[in-house]
Formats: structure tokens, sequence, C-alpha cells
């Protein structure tokens, strides 16, 4: 507030938050735009969930339940948008997990920074993204029905847990895809060395095969007449 107070912002709006929420931040926060923030971050994060708002607090309740799940996961609170930080998240190849309670702002920010970004090292196609939002199955603004937060949330698998299991099954996918990698490798090495007359080196789950290819569908669901929306895509 003390930000657009200050004036010459242009057109801005401020977000009012309809339940009451933990503090996030200490009393000598200050407010940079253009300025996103790693709440929870480790060496070992399998996924990142980026999210804004009130949707940060379900976040932070997700990455506790997949750490008790034994998946290590990080959250990113992107109250403007950060473009060098979707950047460095892009770049590190982890599964990444847009969870917003509106129509995807940050979902589609993301894709504008990464197309403004073509042509630079490690920034060409896109990672494993999820995209929980709003939107209907057709990635369309939809009018949504009045009802409590937790009811809406619900309604478009917004919840800790419906986050949690996101994660969970999108990382099992990756798990089964890296797998079949390996076994292909260890099906050509051992016919390049028949071929050779040579033994077939072995081919240990170290085997640097650290890019999963392939294309996920989009998965649709219906929850209280309402459609949640993830699209998933891997190139």
């Amino acid at each position: 507030m003390k930000w657009i107070m200050q004036g010459n912002r242009g057109l801005t709006y401020v977000r009012v938050m309809r339940t009451d929420s933990a503090v996030l931040y200490s009393g000598d926060y200050t407010f940079s735009f253009n300025k996103g923030h790693k709440l929870r971050e480790d060496e070992k994060d399998q996924a990142v969930i980026i999210s804004s708002g009130r949707g940060v607090h379900e976040a932070l309740a997700a990455s506790e339940i997949c750490k008790k799940r034994g998946l290590s996961v990080g959250v990113v609170d992107m109250p403007s948008m950060d473009d060098e930080l979707l950047r460095q998240l892009h770049a590190s190849n982890k599964l990444l997990i847009f969870a917003e309670q509106n129509n995807g702002y940050l979902w589609q920010t993301f894709l504008k920074v990464l197309y403004g970004s073509k042509g630079k090292p490690g920034l060409n196609g896109l990672p494993r993204v999820i995209a929980i939002n709003t939107l209907n199955a057709e990635g369309k603004p939809q009018f949504i029905h009045s009802a409590t937060y937790e009811e809406l949330i619900a309604a478009f698998g917004l919840t800790p847990s419906a986050i949690a299991d996101s994660i969970e099954s999108n990382l099992a996918d990756k798990e089964v895809i890296r797998e079949i990698h390996l076994k292909r490798s260890q099906k050509y090495n051992e016919e390049a060395a028949a071929h050779a007359g040579n033994p077939a080196p072995s081919c240990s789950r170290a085997t640097s095969f650290s890019v999963v290819t392939g294309v996920s569908p989009s998965r649709r669901a219906s929850a209280s007449n309402a459609s949640i929306w993830r699209r998933e895509k891997a190139w």
C-alpha cells in the first residue's frame, strides 16, 4: 500500500484477502516492484510451487504435506512479477507448479517471459509445468459462483492436499519415464556390445539421462460443478 500511495505508479489495484492469514514477513519487510521471494528452498527440492496472495499459504501447507510423503518441494511468493526469478526456475529443470487463485496470471506471464528469452542458453522449450487455476477446461475465463473460501479452493483443486497430490503424481510419472529411458539405454548398450563382440556396459540409475522427454496430456476433472484445469507439458 505504501508503494502504491507514493503515486506515479500507473494503473494499479490491490487484492484484499477474503480470509484470515498468517504473517509471512517481518515488520520491516519492504515491497519491491518486480521482486519475487523464495520462502522455502532446499538443494534437494524436486519441485517448486509458485503462487501469490492467499495462495502462498496453501502452497506452504502443500509443501509440508509433501515433506511428510518424502518429497522436497520449494515455495516461491510472487507478489510482483520477477522475470529473472522465473528464468531461474525454468533453468532449474524442476517440476514447476503455478497454483493460482485467479485466471493464471503468473502462468501466462511465465510463458511470455520464456517467449521473450528464445535463443538464450538454457531457455529453449518448456520444463515440466503444472498450471492449477480458475480457468475452465478449454483454458478460458469462467463465471465463478459465490462460495466460502474453503469451498472455492476445493472446487478448483487449490487446497494444500490437492496441490500435494498433483505434485506426487507428476513426480511419480517422471520417475516412470526415467526408468523407461534407462531400460532403452540398457537395451541399446547390450545390442551395441553384442554387435561389437564386447560385454555390455552396465546402465545404472546414475546414467546421465537428466532430461525427461515426452508430452503429458492435459488432465481435466470436475468438482462441485466447477472445472479444474491442469495443463502439463514437457519438451
